[in-house]
């Protein structure tokens, strides 16, 4: 009984901590991807599976604790822009591949949003081109966050990358 207690107390104290151990069931909707991602959560209904830093390949990981998950299941994935900042776009479609061959169910990839640095911005639009390869459902929001220079909108950030809260409504909008 004393350790009964002491597990639900440290559930607790994780707060929706158990949310994440829990496989998707039929027609819930799992969000995947990184810091963007998981700052927006917010604005979405489903279940956050986004971690700050990730990149495509650690959206992989994640994505296998889901790959025995009912088909009935929907995937939202937002990932890349740590691909680019940190030099592995090359790798970023392959790792896409790879969780796309992992989850059962439907799954929907929003395009790697702009940032305010234009060297960033001619990676992320090469990586978005690529994206339609993989055969899903692609919702472009690229364009939606551009300003007249072709960078992230200032009202739509904080820092250059991470949106502000217009800029999560925005994103998760219809």
């Amino acid at each position: 009984m004393k350790k009964l207690i002491i597990i639900m107390l440290l559930l607790t104290a994780c707060g929706n901590a158990g949310q994440y151990d829990m496989p998707a069931q039929n027609g819930e909707r799992v969000y995947l991807g990184d810091s963007i991602t998981e700052m927006c959560y917010a604005y979405t209904n489903g279940i956050n599976r986004a971690y700050p830093g990730d990149t495509a390949q650690d959206t992989l990981y994640v994505a296998r604790q889901y790959q025995y998950t009912d088909e009935g299941a929907s995937y939202i994935i937002l990932v890349g822009v740590n691909d680019v900042l940190e030099d592995m776009g090359y790798s970023y479609i392959y790792n896409m591949e790879r969780i796309l061959d992992t989850l059962n169910g439907h799954v929907e990839i929003i395009t790697i949003l702009p940032t305010r640095y234009p060297e960033i911005n001619a990676r992320i639009i090469e990586l978005n081109n690529e994206l339609y390869s993989l055969g899903v459902p692609i919702i472009d929001r690229y364009d939606e966050f551009l300003d007249s220079d072709g960078l992230l909108k200032v009202e739509y950030t904080t820092d250059g990358v991470h949106l502000t809260d217009e800029g999560c409504q925005l994103l998760y909008a219809s």
